[in-house]
């Protein structure tokens, strides 16, 4: 939501982003599931990738769904390989 949008965000900002989960969070929906890759993976990209590595792998985690971007959800993990 708040990547910038050549790396498949919405350069959106972080109050917004705030909204949004807290208003998930008070509809009960499983929002966990986007934790390593949106807070984790992504942002370690941001900062310290290659601009090759950023546009390799950012907008594939931007457009995955929510269930396939945490190996604790039930969906199906991606293989980057």
């Amino acid at each position: 939501m708040t990547w910038p949008r050549r790396y498949g965000g919405g350069e959106r900002s972080m109050l917004e982003r705030y909204v949004v989960t807290e208003e998930l969070l008070a509809a009960g929906a499983p929002v966990g599931s986007h934790w390593i890759a949106d807070r984790q993976s992504a942002p370690l990209l941001l900062r310290y990738g290659t601009e090759a590595q950023r546009l390799a792998f950012l907008p594939g985690i931007s457009a995955m769904p929510s269930s396939a971007r945490s190996p604790s959800s039930s969906g199906p993990t991606p293989c980057h390989g």
